[in-house]
């Protein structure tokens, strides 16, 4: 890491650092808020090559994936509940007798 700099937020100070990668390109580095690091110590990161996605701390899992897992869970349980409640109607209409 070559350089810090420091912001306030609401919940407290936050870093970001810049930094170089292995092939020399410089690049920033997010750690999260509340995580300090050394300036010129080394860290292993993560790297998209196509540069969608952040660098991040390796070994750190992105805020937003538990969040994802989370809404894909509640969706598939909605879907199952309705799915129930629909072949159940289904068959107590189909089972039903006409007087």
């Amino acid at each position: 890491m070559t350089a810090e700099h420091a912001h306030r937020l609401k919940g407290g100070p936050a870093y970001t650092y810049d930094v170089r990668n292995a092939d020399g390109s410089p690049d920033s580095l997010d750690p999260g808020t509340g995580t300090r690091l050394a300036v010129g110590g080394r860290v292993a990161v993560v790297e998209d090559p196509a540069g969608l996605v952040a660098t991040q701390l390796a070994g750190r899992q992105d805020p937003a994936v538990p969040l994802v897992f989370a809404c894909l869970g509640v969706a598939g349980l909605v879907a199952a509940v309705a799915g129930t409640a629909v072949l159940g109607e289904r068959r107590r209409v189909r089972n039903a007798t006409t007087r």
